[in-house]
């Protein structure tokens, strides 16, 4: 038997919970914390209005020059130092200074 979730635990692992990523034997243990919590209880359910809101949501289009506006705020946020950032397809360096 395992050990019962704690809150703290069970907030942690909500996000995964609730796009069913969590394993089936974290699954049972979060689902029998929510059987008897229910602060954590009302916490997933407000979350799940929330996301089912969201969906609800048209999505827009953005603007053709977000892009190249986030990218000049970053290059000037780190004052053309060059740094690769997990996650970003470019390099914001100067042009010809790339590490």
């Amino acid at each position: 038997m395992h050990q019962p979730l704690c809150c703290e635990r069970v907030e942690v692992l909500m996000g995964d919970y609730l796009e069913g990523e969590v394993p089936r034997h974290l699954l049972l243990r979060i689902e029998s914390h929510l059987a008897v919590c229910p602060e954590c209880w009302s916490e997933v359910q407000a979350l799940r209005h929330t996301i089912t809101t969201m969906g609800d949501i048209p999505r827009e289009p953005a603007p053709p020059h977000l892009r190249s506006t986030i990218l000049a705020a970053a290059r000037r946020a780190i004052r053309g130092s060059p740094v690769l950032h997990p996650g970003f397809d470019v390099c914001l360096a100067p042009p010809g200074e790339l590490p």
